[in-house]
């Protein structure tokens, strides 16, 4: 699956009916703060909106490091609309660790990608 820039707007995905996990990439000291997701069906307009993860996985994906943060239950297999809220309250550093997190800076924001998988 494709990234997705978490400052994208009107950005359509064609998803199968299944549980999908949302990973955000580039790094694995993350803190949400109000950021979530929500999918639009493009036809019936039911509207989907994602959970925090109940494991944060780190693992590496796209030549990245990724975390997972989200999940979300698609019922129905269709063209969903995107919608991020609130994507200026998330947080990624390159490293979880603690002293690290001292020394350096948050990833850029508006660089910040998110990708869905099964």
């Amino acid at each position: 699956m494709k990234t997705i820039n978490i400052h994208k707007k009107q950005e359509v995905i064609h998803l199968d009916d299944n549980k999908y996990n949302i990973d955000v990439l580039g790094g694995w000291g993350v803190k949400l703060g109000e950021f979530s997701i929500s999918l639009k069906n493009t036809k019936t307009e039911e509207v989907i909106r994602s959970k925090k993860a109940i494991l944060s996985i780190q693992s590496f994906a796209h030549n990245q490091r990724a975390k997972k943060i989200l999940t979300i239950d698609v019922p129905r297999k269709a063209s969903y609309l995107v919608t991020f809220h609130n994507p200026e309250t998330l947080i990624v550093k390159k490293s979880n660790l603690i002293v690290s997190s001292f020394f350096t800076k948050p990833l850029a924001n508006e660089n910040l990608a998110i990708y869905f998988y099964k």
